[in-house]
């Protein structure tokens, strides 16, 4: 669990792994398999919506399964490999997350005890999740020296930057990732993806629901750049002009940070502000009230994506109320 980025304090080994990691999820090639396989995805869940006649659901519940499938199938591509089930990877992905939390928050000599005879089924799906991840990789690395054609997921581009100078994700200097390195991102990025981003959204419909004008913004920037068809096709292009939208994203992410914390540790010795600081020592970073500190915020408690498009933050509010209701009124006859 400690070789991967997330939850890796050996400075050197972090650093390899993020760029690697970092490399593929930047890259356009990832970005516009991902558009095209959210917007895929997002449709076969759409038809079952219709072909059930669901008017109500448990968005919580739902969104869940959905970003599951999302993961599975933007990480580990999993039209290639017959997974059992999206909730096995899912349970797994979320144990796998609480048995990190329970080893490093509960002092060792409890934890010891409690692994031995009562933690044993969140072990079992933690390792299900390595397992899983390691067999695939396996497979998949096989069927590409074979031949077969390589996707955009981030096994695909992990295996291939990995064993070629000549991909764009090569990293010179560096040497290739082994299996274990490969399976230990796999896995942290299928585990603290799925919850996340899932509260992640939840938190942002429940915002945006909560806060009308907000929503007509959302409203407005959709029927400005898409149109009125609702079977319009994101591109990467349109959807780097939806500036209101990643705005509203941002704002949620500070607002309502679905990983409020995270813990880090010091590798060397190090002085800041007069103190004097030993290798070892553990920081625990409070991303909760750093995002909230009204030393740096106005209102932090509010929830306005407008700051992110304030000219003090490298923006400009491109829709005036006035803007709003004409596109509104627009909307309405649509």
């Amino acid at each position: 669990m400690l070789r991967g980025i997330m939850f890796n304090n050996v400075f050197h080994k972090w650093k390899r792994s993020r760029q690697f990691v970092t490399r593929i999820l930047m890259s356009k090639k990832y970005h516009y398999g991902f558009i095209n396989s959210v917007q895929k995805i997002f449709k076969e869940f759409e038809k079952q919506w219709d072909e059930n006649d669901i008017t109500t659901l448990d968005f919580s519940k739902w969104v869940t399964c959905y970003k599951a499938k999302v993961t599975i199938v933007t990480i580990i591509g999993q039209p290639l490999y017959n997974l059992s089930s999206f909730d096995s990877i899912s349970k797994a992905a979320s144990e796998y997350i609480a048995l990190f939390a329970f080893l490093v928050f509960v002092p060792k000599c409890i934890s010891n005890i409690v692994m031995l005879f009562g933690f044993n089924t969140v072990k079992k799906n933690s390792m299900f999740l390595n397992g899983t991840m390691r067999n695939i990789i396996q497979n998949r690395r096989n069927e590409i020296k074979n031949g077969s054609t390589t996707s955009f997921n981030l096994l695909d581009l992990l295996l291939v930057s990995n064993s070629s100078n000549d991909s764009e994700e090569y990293i010179e200097g560096e040497q290739p990732m082994d299996d274990d390195e490969i399976e230990n991102n796999l896995a942290e990025s299928t585990a603290t993806s799925i919850e996340t981003i899932s509260n992640t959204l939840c938190f942002l419909i429940y915002n945006v629901v909560k806060n009308p004008s907000i929503l007509e913004k959302i409203h407005a920037e959709i029927l400005k750049i898409f149109g009125s068809d609702i079977n319009s096709t994101i591109t990467y292009e349109t959807l780097e002009s939806c500036r209101y939208i990643d705005a509203v994203v941002k704002e949620t992410l500070r607002h309502s940070n679905p990983v409020p914390y995270n813990l880090r540790m010091l590798d060397d010795d190090e002085r800041m502000d007069k103190f004097d600081w030993s290798p070892g020592t553990w920081f625990w970073i409070d991303h909760r009230r750093i995002m909230n500190d009204p030393n740096h915020w106005k209102e932090p408690t509010k929830f306005n994506p407008d700051r992110f498009l304030s000219e003090e933050n490298g923006g400009t509010d491109e829709f005036t109320t006035y803007q709003v209701h004409d596109l509104m009124i627009r909307i309405s006859h649509k």
